[in-house]
């Protein structure tokens, strides 16, 4: 999914095994999933936008070490959520905006 200025949102279950690619210019990014969900994320952003995110997040990428405040601040984001049995894919990308993952 891409967009230039407008918000994109998920709501619902990853697929298992799936692939979801989110783009956006200036908008929001926001998926509402589960607390049962498996996935991988990477997350970037830039210009003032932020990462939320209510998943206590495996950290995989650059930095594993760092805190997570660290990581989320540097604008991007690379993690593992759940038991890691057939994880979703989840790639995730704004300049300016705020990109969430959030529990339902």
């Amino acid at each position: 999914v891409n967009s230039i200025s407008g918000e994109i949102s998920l709501t619902g279950t990853l697929a298992r095994g799936g692939f979801y690619d989110m783009k956006t210019m200036s908008g929001d990014i926001t998926l509402n999933m589960p607390a049962s969900v498996n996935f991988q994320v990477t997350a970037k952003v830039s210009q003032g936008g932020e990462v939320d995110t209510d998943f206590p997040l495996k950290y995989t990428g650059e930095t594993p070490d760092e805190s997570a405040a660290a990581i989320i601040s540097s604008g991007k984001i690379t993690g593992t959520y759940g038991t890691g049995t057939a994880p979703s894919t989840i790639n995730l990308v704004s300049f300016s905006g705020t990109l969430r993952l959030r529990k339902m």
